[in-house]
């Protein structure tokens, strides 16, 4: 039986004595046979368990580099980090410079590189270690498409490029040279050395065969450096007849252009599965298709999935045909507790936009959607290719979201507008087909919270919060210094933040609670059953540096604006991220992550500091700081929901009842008061049977109905 016990003068290693007895007499008698005198062996008290006759051999702690498994190794990063561990009570040094370390001999060291082969010699205890770190300066990191590829024909694909910031890049095709425009605002890679240049080309169309058009040629230029780099071929497939495209994912986010930008932005909403399209182009980037769908948006044929890069389909094409327009009527509304929701009678699936208005972002042109304020007053839908849109729409005065409606036109399309009963506040939205066919949208409602006399402030019983545990299973999310790793970090923070919010009644839900992997997919499909008030995405950040050190919040759509700065003030207050100007990364931004881009409920995502912080690894493994952070979380939750808090009526009104359609003669009603018609006669619908499902209420629930058609299914 062996074991270690760990000191600043070395490690203790207790032996059994039948060991120690046997090592002694080797010793003595190899001294004998060589004439010299015996070593003297110490024995160290042993457990009452065993025998009391143990020696303590010390064994000196030695120079250990964890950060650099090769002694010669070749990069493209102008800094290289050494992370170990040595003996404190002794002096390390690198290239001749003293090295600080920790009590328990834990250092990190940070050294720019020159061009070329870079040497560092660690000197500690008379034992020298010397590392070569060869740096090979490049202009452009990467670039798509790489391989060879086979496109539609009249489609048009993206290229992209990872090239060093402030960089002239260009790319050649068929004769055509382009120059590329940075697609990354100043903003997202203020701290970065490279940023990403796209551009696109077109194919031509019309074509009988297959055609190879060959290379794509890329070209980078920074300073007195640049680089060249080519594709594989570029195949242009032979013309294909005229297809419809139909969402078969739960949904499809959706895209301006053709496609070949696929920036996520709060101004395009996602499609639910189901709704169907003519495709007017194709367009690719990288392997990854893209359709153009005729109303003026694109979405995706097929995604990959993270972590392991599974490609699954989202939009399926077939040959048919649609009709040429739309007629919808409102079926019912309904309001309960913590939903107010709409359900159209529809001739068929038809896509539609939704919108926030009026709101002004910072700079949409270079995807730069933060918000002073939030300032819209209504929630508007327009139904593509509607021609009509007849029923009411009205609102009782007990409703948290909405105070009216109004039915008009815009061009040619009906456009549905639900005004909000206090500006600026919203809460979430989704839209989903029943197995009847009709369209449901479901609003989330402020939730309702009293105050209590407890350390936050706030009652939070009948709240629904989701802690999205980033990472886990196979991805294991950043590696921290000495091995720490993000994904067991995102877990025991969200343990310690479940703990907070579990104590002031929230109830509170987690995608993980071991370590279990989930793709991205499965992130936003546990969110929508959830049906939460309020998601917290817990996750750390990392950089190939270990200066970065602080606290990030993180929003997408502009409902989830307030409860990320309510988290991120919060945070600053605690204190816990007190860094050097130089080294700070903390901040309150937007971005664009994946499950924040859910629009069910406000999602916050935070960066809980960085892995390889050398100021914030100590926090990220202690317990306490961790607690800290939970608490600031915690306080940041509740002072979200104090300032969403709305006291309405306790008694629901009864039904509100349907008013006859105003006559299609008539023009479109302007007025935003309710009840709201529009000018077109509700169809006659067919009585409801038996054996048609009926939706579970999620509580006490008014329901204005408009039609005798069957309750919808849960979205």
């Amino acid at each position: 039986m062996k074991e270690f016990f760990l000191s600043k003068k070395g490690i203790i290693i207790t032996v059994s004595s039948a060991v120690v007895l046997a090592v002694a007499t080797a010793v003595l008698l190899l001294c004998l046979l060589k004439k010299q005198p015996p070593a003297t062996v110490t024995v160290a008290p042993q457990s009452s368990s065993e025998m009391q006759t143990s020696s303590e051999v010390p064994e000196e702690i030695m120079l250990n580099i964890t950060s650099h498994e090769k002694e010669d190794t070749t990069t493209t990063v102008d800094n290289t980090c050494f992370v170990g561990t040595c003996d404190p009570a002794h002096p390390l040094t690198l290239n001749g410079e003293v090295v600080e370390c920790d009590d328990s001999g834990v250092f990190t060291v940070e050294k720019q590189l020159k061009i070329g082969a870079n040497t560092f010699t660690f000197s500690h205890k008379g034992v020298e270690k010397t590392y070569i770190v060869r740096y090979r300066f490049v202009v452009i990191q990467s670039y798509s498409p790489s391989g060879k590829q086979t496109y539609d024909s009249g489609s048009s694909f993206s290229v992209t490029v990872c090239a060093r910031k402030g960089s002239t890049v260009t790319a050649t095709f068929e004769g055509k040279k382009i120059t590329l425009k940075e697609t990354m605002s100043n903003e997202e890679n203020k701290n970065e050395d490279f940023t990403y240049y796209s551009g696109s080309f077109s194919l031509p169309s019309g074509n009988t065969q297959n055609k190879n058009l060959g290379k794509v040629t890329f070209f980078a230029q920074y300073k007195e450096y640049s680089e060249t780099y080519s594709s594989g071929d570029i195949i242009c497939k032979k013309a294909n007849i005229p297809v419809v495209a139909e969402i078969v994912a739960f949904s499809a986010e959706t895209f301006d252009g053709d496609g070949t930008n696929d920036l996520s932005r709060p101004t395009n909403n996602y499609l639910p599965a189901g709704t169907v399209d003519y495709i007017t182009g194709t367009a690719y980037k990288g392997d990854i298709k893209y359709y153009k769908l005729r109303y003026g948006k694109s979405v995706a044929a097929n995604k990959k999935l993270s972590p392991g890069n599974k490609k699954v389909t989202v939009t399926r094409e077939y040959a048919g045909s649609l009709p040429d327009g739309n007629n919808l009527s409102v079926a019912k509304v309904e309001q309960s507790k913590r939903f107010t929701k709409i359900t159209l009678n529809t001739d068929w699936k038809a896509p539609f936009t939704f919108s926030l208005l009026p709101q002004t972002y910072n700079n949409p042109a270079i995807r730069d959607y933060t918000v002073t304020a939030v300032t819209c007053e209504y929630a508007e839908i327009k139904f593509c290719y509607s021609k009509s849109l007849s029923g009411e729409i009205a609102f009782g005065s007990n409703n948290p979201l909405f105070k009216s409606a109004k039915i008009t036109k815009s061009g040619n399309e009906y456009v549905l507008r639900l005004y909000l009963r206090r500006k600026g506040q919203f809460y979430g939205w989704d839209a989903s087909y029943n197995n009847q066919g009709q369209l449901t949208f479901t609003f989330l409602h402020p939730a309702e919270t009293k105050k209590a006399n407890n350390a936050y402030g706030i009652d939070l019983t009948g709240v629904k919060i989701m802690l999205d545990v980033g990472h886990g299973g196979i991805d294991s999310g950043a590696v921290g210094i000495n091995g720490l790793l993000e994904k067991e970090r995102n877990l025991f923070l969200a343990n310690k933040t479940r703990i907070e919010l579990e104590s002031i009644g929230a109830t509170v839900l987690m995608n993980r609670t071991t370590d279990k992997t989930f793709d991205s997919d499965e992130r936003c499909k546990a969110l929508k059953n959830a049906k939460p008030d309020l998601c917290i995405a817990i996750h750390h950040d990392s950089s190939t540096s270990t200066k970065p050190n602080g606290f990030a919040a993180l929003h997408f759509t502009l409902f989830s604006s307030l409860p990320t700065k309510c988290v991120y003030n919060a945070t600053m207050q605690a204190g816990i991220y007190n860094i050097p100007a130089s080294q700070n990364r903390n901040r309150f931004q937007w971005h664009y992550y994946y499950v924040a881009r859910m629009t069910d409920c406000p999602v916050v995502l935070m960066e809980n500091g960085f892995m390889t912080g050398n100021l914030d690894r100590v926090g990220i493994a202690s317990e306490s700081v961790n607690t800290q952070k939970a608490k600031a979380i915690t306080r940041g939750v509740a002072e979200y929901f104090k300032q969403i808090y709305i006291e309405m009526p306790k008694e629901p009104e009864p039904p509100v009842s349907s008013t006859p359609p105003v006559s299609s003669s008539q023009p479109p009603v302007s007025s935003s008061e309710p009840p709201v018609s529009s000018q077109q006669p509700a169809e006659s619908e067919p009585e409801p049977t038996e054996s048609e499902p009926k939706e579970p209420s999620d509580d006490d629930t008014v329901s204005s109905e408009h039609s005798t058609s069957s309750q919808e299914q849960t979205p």
